[in-house]
């Protein structure tokens, strides 16, 4: 978008923002409040401790119809069969849906590193950015992985090196070391190392432990609007949207809430009134607006997540999608 279309869209002769953009807003603003993350930038602005990038092959991501709301979520039913048993809007229908998966890891994990954090950004449903972050308490023992489809941008003013016999691209300074190569057609890894654990040779070590493993977020949704696609995801979130239209409200997102539900909803949300629901068994709440949907619901194994979803839904397929929550 450029400077003129900022303008227009947002500037202070912009048309008053309506019911999407306000809930859009709002899903983004207490999701912030919730789950900060601690970045600490580096020069490099595409590769920092808490993101890195992506590819377009590397993740599973799969709509196939399912026969119910309580179908088992990680082997969806042949395609062609709509869910059944709930009331649904004409032209929307929920379909099984497989979560992201980072296709990669350290092997070993790199030493006095933390378990991974994962996290991506899409368009029109294909991976821009993914990345693996290994957080350490040392920060020089932390490090990432990245997978994208081409060489990122960021390393073009890198020097042209090899690395296991492949075109690759080196790119350091005082506070990172930066290397990809193409790992396999259409595949470009890039292993970043920072500060006192940045040197070229350190980063050629960990380089040459990727493998293919593939590793699930911490949170996974199993049904899902048909034809909407991944919007985001971040180790504790997902956001998916709606790819035929330009509301903002458009979107559903599930958060993770490991304090699990939280007290007094409608004003934290400013939605009333709240009302206790049920699902799988387990206590939850929802609420909405005329935009937004809101619904928390509680894990098995303790904690809770939060559901935000357009009131082109109706309440029984949130509490369908609600059931199909997985949390690892």
């Amino acid at each position: 978008m450029n400077d003129i279309a900022l303008l227009a869209e947002y500037g202070p002769d912009a048309p008053p923002a309506g019911a999407g953009v306000l809930a859009a807003a709002r899903m983004d603003l207490v999701a912030g409040i919730e789950h900060p993350r601690k970045v600490r930038t580096i020069r490099r602005p595409a590769i920092s401790l808490a993101l890195a990038g992506g590819v377009a092959v590397a993740v599973a991501i799969g709509l196939v119809a399912t026969t119910a709301p309580n179908a088992p979520p990680l082997r969806p039913p042949a395609a062609g069969r709509p869910t059944t048993g709930q009331a649904q809007p004409v032209g929307i229908t929920l379909v099984a849906f497989d979560g992201p998966v980072f296709p990669l890891a350290f092997r070993p994990a790199p030493a006095g590193t933390q378990a991974p954090l994962f996290s991506g950004s899409f368009s029109n449903g294909k991976p821009d950015m993914l990345a693996a972050n290994y957080p350490a308490k040392d920060y020089d023992k932390a490090a990432t992985v990245a997978v994208t489809s081409t060489l990122p941008d960021w390393m073009r003013p890198g020097r042209h090196t090899t690395f296991d016999g492949k075109p690759a691209m080196l790119h350091t300074d005082d506070a990172v070391v930066q290397l990809s190569w193409q790992r396999k057609p259409g595949q470009w890894v890039t292993v970043t190392t920072f500060n006192g654990g940045a040197s070229e040779a350190h980063t050629r070590q960990l380089a040459a432990t990727v493998v293919d493993q593939p590793q699930q977020i911490s949170i996974q949704l199993r049904l899902a609007p048909a034809g909407w696609v991944l919007e985001s995801f971040r180790d504790h979130d997902i956001t998916l949207k709606n790819p035929d239209s330009n509301d903002r409200a458009q979107r559903l997102q599930v958060q993770l809430l490991p304090e699990g539900l939280t007290r007094n909803l409608g004003r934290v949300v400013n939605m009333a009134p709240v009302r206790r629901v049920t699902v799988n068994g387990r206590p939850g709440q929802v609420a909405r607006n005329n935009a937004t949907w809101i619904l928390e619901g509680t894990l098995p194994g303790g904690g809770a997540f939060r559901l935000w979803a357009p009131t082109t839904l109706t309440e029984s397929q949130l509490i369908a999608i609600s059931a199909q929550v997985t949390a690892n």
